[in-house]
């Protein structure tokens, strides 16, 4: 009888071709550190898109309000103001940036953003989200001149994604607890043209 030596050693190569116990085990445990290292960046990552998302809505509502102040009369700027009374001044928005009303049914659930605005005149404090609390406003100065120029315009807008009881729409923005939560934006505006 005669022995095929070819069959032999290919079966032979056959049994040899598989990885070890230990093979499997190593790359099992580099794999599991691999996934726990990528699974503990995830919620960095995940706080990261948040705050940036926050970001942009927050730039888009400040815009708006910016374009729809500039857009009005000039003489009509300070009905804006969160203190004239009118109910302008404090505004709700949904999470992607578009304002809401009081009166929606599901009011609760899309609210998402609160926005105040500040359009100052001469003596008013400014918001304490800012910084100067105690200080009141002297108007917008030009370089060499020694009153506030009457064509120029301070607009704050103070933005919050809290949602809390305890905020109360305006007066939440005063309180020093959720100081830290507000996002300030400063922006001075110009009268443009006539008044019509």
């Amino acid at each position: 009888m005669k022995v095929d030596t070819k069959a032999k050693n290919s079966q032979n190569k056959m049994r040899n071709a598989g990885f070890s116990l230990i093979e499997v085990t190593i790359s099992i445990a580099i794999t599991a550190v691999a996934l726990v290292s990528l699974m503990g960046m995830l919620p960095a990552g995940m706080k990261t898109m948040r705050e940036a998302a926050d970001r942009a809505v927050e730039t888009r509502i400040h815009q708006q309000v910016l374009s729809e102040i500039q857009l009005a009369s000039w003489p009509a700027r300070y009905k804006y103001d969160y203190r004239s009374g009118g109910g302008a001044g404090v505004r709700f928005y949904d999470d992607q940036g578009i304002q809401i009303e009081d009166s929606d049914t599901d009011f609760d659930l899309i609210h998402v953003y609160t926005a105040r605005i500040n359009v100052p005149t001469k003596g008013q404090k400014l918001p304490k989200s800012i910084g100067e609390s105690a200080s009141t406003y002297s108007g917008v100065f030009v370089p060499a001149a020694t009153d506030a120029d009457p064509n120029l315009q301070l607009v704050i807008v103070e933005i919050t994604s809290v949602i809390d009881d305890a905020f109360k729409k305006a007066s939440g923005f005063d309180d020093d607890k959720f100081l830290k939560t507000i996002r300030t934006f400063q922006a001075t505006i110009t009268k443009m043209g006539r008044d019509f």
